[in-house]
């Protein structure tokens, strides 16, 4: 079955958006599994072609990671160019922000040592990690900013490689897949 696709078992719903398919995610992949789910999910493609580039295979893996975090559907709901006004209100209003000065102690502590945060040119990766933390610390001011949330915001920069899918998954995983481990008492990181 498609992903995305319809089907009757699940009253005309899509199949990541059924009971069925969150538990077989929250549950795991089997081990004996993950090797040839990851391999295949890497290769999704729309194309009929056998040949696809790089740029389909790396689009088709947002794509993946965006429906099945339920970031697509937080996006869908936004409304147009939501994450860029987000962003230049950040940029516009850094110095009122209440969490711009935690979230600037955290940045140069996110994955030490790793060369696309820390390497010749970390401006690259860490202009973008600042820009989703402090356009989520907008978007959620009930939660704001809160501990590792920079080190979860970076690793998906880096498997996503685009910013804005980025910020679509840590607002689904924050608010919808781990709630209670993103809020400012932490609960769900206490109570685990």
């Amino acid at each position: 079955m498609l992903l995305g696709g319809r089907c009757k078992k699940h009253a005309g719903k899509t199949f990541v958006d059924s009971l069925e398919f969150r538990q077989l995610v929250l549950k795991g992949i089997d081990a004996s599994y993950r090797k040839d789910v990851c391999h295949s999910a890497s290769h999704i493609t729309t194309s009929t072609s056998k040949e696809h580039s790089t740029h389909e295979q790396t689009n088709n893996k947002q794509q993946l990671w965006l429906i099945i975090s339920g970031g697509a559907a937080l996006k869908a709901a936004a409304p147009p160019r939501y994450y860029e006004e987000l962003s230049m209100r950040a940029a516009r209003d850094y110095g009122a922000l209440p969490y711009a000065t935690e979230i600037e102690k955290d940045i140069p502590r996110t994955f030490p040592g790793h060369k696309k945060y820390h390497g010749a040119d970390p401006f690259v990766a860490v202009h973008p990690l600042r820009r989703i933390l402090l356009a989520y610390s907008l978007r959620n001011e009930s939660v704001g900013y809160c501990q590792s949330m920079n080190m979860l915001a970076a690793w998906l920069l880096l498997v996503l490689e685009d910013e804005e899918n980025a910020f679509w998954v840590l607002c689904a995983i924050a608010e919808n897949v781990c709630p209670r481990y993103y809020t400012q008492n932490m609960i769900g990181c206490q109570v685990d």
